[in-house]
């Protein structure tokens, strides 16, 4: 592979990194605009429809599984995954590393907006409310997942399959925030933004290290 291809595959992750940086920032502008108050307060309303015994449940399920104490978990058997099914150390590491990352930065963000979350959830949450925090863990952990372990399946048909996977993931524990009444659908939008800036960084990373080493 000459110079010219290894530029542009670390710089196509790039490119998707910036345009993530570019949405979170503008969502962040909207934030408090009549604008965004009614798109918000249109959605949660609209989500309220919805509300049944099942699928509350079902979403309660969602949220569990997009927790710090799931996720944990999850980022433990990955990384045992990863190092001895796929014998590669430097992306167990690193997997570990963006999804802690992840955790960190949504904090730093949250404490710089310091957004109310909105009143009426069917379920207690503290903190702030921007970005949303399950969301951006999602699309850390699940995309990185989906990106890590690509090569464990052959066929078209398997690929597509497990990111179909990971995208249904993805969006149901950030919608679970949603219905739950914990978080602004804005929340769940600047945090899938700021997910997945850190994965395409992440794999921009990746790849540079990895053709290094070539």
């Amino acid at each position: 592979m000459d110079k010219s291809d290894t530029r542009l595959a670390i710089l196509d992750p790039l490119w998707l990194a910036g345009l993530s940086a570019l949405g979170l920032a503008a969502v962040a502008l909207l934030l408090g605009t009549p604008a965004m108050h009614l798109f918000d307060h249109t959605v949660l309303h609209g989500v309220r429809v919805w509300h049944a015994d099942w699928l509350t449940a079902v979403m309660k399920f969602f949220t569990f599984v997009g927790s710090t104490e799931a996720a944990a978990v999850i980022v433990l058997l990955a990384m045992f995954w990863i190092r001895r099914r796929l014998n590669n150390r430097r992306e167990a590491l690193l997997f570990m590393s963006a999804v802690a990352g992840a955790g960190l930065f949504n904090l730093l963000l949250k404490h710089w907006f310091q957004r109310p979350r909105p009143e009426l959830g069917l379920i207690e949450a503290g903190g702030f409310s921007f970005p949303s925090g399950h969301s951006m863990g999602a699309f850390a952990l699940y995309g990185l997942l989906a990106y890590l372990l690509r090569r464990q399946f052959a066929g078209l048909v398997e690929r597509s399959l497990w990111l179909l996977f990971s995208a249904v993931m993805i969006v149901c524990i950030g919608f679970s925030r949603v219905y739950l009444g914990v978080h602004y659908p804005s929340d769940v939008i600047g945090g899938f933004l700021a997910g997945s800036c850190l994965v395409a960084l992440t794999i921009a990373y990746n790849r540079y290290v990895w053709r290094r080493r070539l």
